[in-house]
């Protein structure tokens, strides 16, 4: 009877412990609740960007929420304040395999943890709490929600390869895309080709973008999966996912929501698995052939055994022409051989993206060579599907799951200037892209990660120009013409004289917001 009554009680107890996790903020205690609907979030623990200290293999955290807050994830880091006469010393003593001193503020510390879980963390923070000298003690965390119109769709925060917290891989490693959406959406005169296993037609994050597409020898397909059971022809509709996923309350977003996707079905008959070939040629060729004419951006997301005549010159035809006589873009993935760039992401011209993970390396399936244009996260992509048994969204991985993300940074480029030649979108994301190595350009990635906020700015760009006389008598006003939603601009003034310097100032957004008027005192010419 006795140990029944004791086990009781101490079941009690660890009930009113896990009830009390948290810190206090003030006065106010911060309860932090585990969501154990929600999955851990591993992280690696010998990553410099969450540890100094390369012990741990991984540190994985539960998903925590306060009151009403958003999801919560405790990051192996503590931030401490200390009354003004001590020092962290020797609480680092006291802990010393535990601690670590990452940063200093005044008389804030921020302390790196050798632990391996969330719980310890917080468990960590309530004996901190308690030491003498201590005005505060909280866990850092990854909270809070975004206030874009991104959050509208609920499946957001899971696509890191648009914004990467750091919830999964490392953080910043992402295709850079909201401060393009800062300047420009996609544009519905803007048009992608998916040449692929088709597109779902009904799909509620895709309907409201699809536009009829083409079926080989069925003029009533329109570009929609057929002959197909348990998702085995998905991957067209993961990959239009990618692209342009409606801005919606629905699932995901896509890179260039707004945006047409034309669907091109190339695979009715034929299981596409690989094993048998993935289509024929011909139909490869007369697909391209059937959809320039129509689109902007044409996405590949698959190759060919080796080169072909008729791929080459229908290619080639798309790119001198195109539905506008500026070019068809092309975007080709590279493979998933870890070997040489297939064909035809190694034909000259087109596009050719290869994968990286969520850390920014290169994968190791990713085919690397000489025609390597760029990199796009390729592991873990959350997309749309057709897959009844796994619902509408999944996941996909694979330098498939990259090159859509590069045709949407293309279709956001042409929204903003919708009369750029092919070969002027392409010149834009190989100037713009983030360096991955320690070369403007290597074998494995290309010119490096695509990154839609600088594609998009380098655009504007080339049409913006400042406005205002030469001279300036007694003031003139200045403004910057065709600057893009989202842009401010900071006016300064270069002092190339002493008298300039004393007899000119400047009114930034005077009168207008991006409007400054040089003052010249005593009428001088500058």
């Amino acid at each position: 009877m006795k140990r029944t009554i004791l086990f009781i009680v101490a079941l009690f107890c660890f009930a009113n412990i896990e009830a009390q996790v948290g810190y206090y903020y003030g006065t106010k205690f911060i309860e932090l609740k585990p969501d154990y609907s929600k999955g851990l979030f591993a992280m690696r623990a010998n990553s410099k960007d969450l540890l100094s200290r390369e012990t741990a293999s991984q540190y994985v955290s539960r998903t925590y929420y306060a009151d009403s807050s958003g999801p919560i994830i405790i990051l192996p880091k503590i931030i401490i304040k200390l009354e003004n006469n001590l020092a962290i010393g020797n609480i680092i003593t006291k802990y010393i395999d535990i601690f670590s001193l990452s940063e200093q503020y005044q008389n804030i510390y921020y302390l790196d943890c050798n632990v391996n879980t969330s719980e310890e963390v917080l468990s960590l923070v309530g004996q901190l709490s308690k030491e003498a000298g201590v005005i505060w003690c909280e866990p850092d965390m990854n909270s809070g929600t975004l206030t874009s119109t991104c959050n509208t769709n609920p499946l957001y925060d899971s696509q890191y390869y648009l914004k990467n917290y750091g919830y999964m891989g490392k953080a910043g490693i992402d295709i850079n895309v909201e401060p393009a959406w800062d300047m420009v959406t996609g544009k519905s005169n803007i048009t992608v080709a998916v040449i692929d296993t088709g597109v779902d037609l009904e799909h509620e994050d895709l309907k409201d973008a699809i536009t009829p597409g083409y079926t080989v020898d069925n003029s009533t397909g329109y570009g929609a999966p057929q002959n197909w059971s348990n998702g085995d022809k998905a991957h067209g509709t993961m990959c239009a996912g990618v692209i342009g996923a409606c801005d919606n309350t629905l699932g995901i977003k896509g890179v260039a929501a707004g945006i047409k996707i034309l669907p091109v079905n190339i695979v009715p008959y034929y299981k596409a698995d690989g094993n048998n070939g993935f289509a024929p040629n011909s139909e490869k060729a007369k697909a391209i052939r059937w959809a320039y004419p129509k689109s902007d951006v044409i996405s590949c997301s698959w190759t060919c055994g080796t080169e072909t005549n008729d791929i080459k010159e229908a290619i080639n035809e798309a790119r001198s022409k195109g539905r506008n006589g500026n070019g068809c873009v092309f975007v080709f993935s590279t493979g998933n051989d870890g070997a040489a760039i297939s064909f035809p992401a190694r034909h000259n011209g087109v596009i050719a993206v290869g994968a990286i993970d969520e850390y920014g390396i290169v994968t190791n399936y990713s085919n690397q060579g000489d025609e390597i244009t760029l990199v796009a996260p390729g592991e873990n992509i959350r997309t749309t599907t057709t897959n009844d048994l796994l619902g509408k969204y999944t996941y996909f991985s694979g330098t498939s799951a990259a090159c859509p993300q590069v045709a949407g940074v293309a279709a956001l480029i042409l929204s903003a200037r919708p009369n750029l030649k092919e070969s002027e979108v392409k010149d834009i994301l190989e100037d713009t892209a983030r360096e991955l190595s320690n070369w403007r350009w290597d074998q494995a990635y290309g010119y490096g990660l695509v990154d839609a906020g600088k594609a998009v700015a380098y655009t504007y760009f080339k049409d913006m120009y400042i406005a205002g006389r030469n001279i300036v008598e007694d003031n003139e006003s200045y403004s910057v013409e065709n600057l893009p939603d989202g842009c401010k601009v900071h006016w300064s003034q270069e002092n190339r004289s002493s008298t300039l310097s004393s007899l000119a100032y400047l009114e930034p957004n005077t009168p207008n917001e991006n409007v400054v008027t040089v003052n010249n005192l005593h009428g001088f010419s500058i």
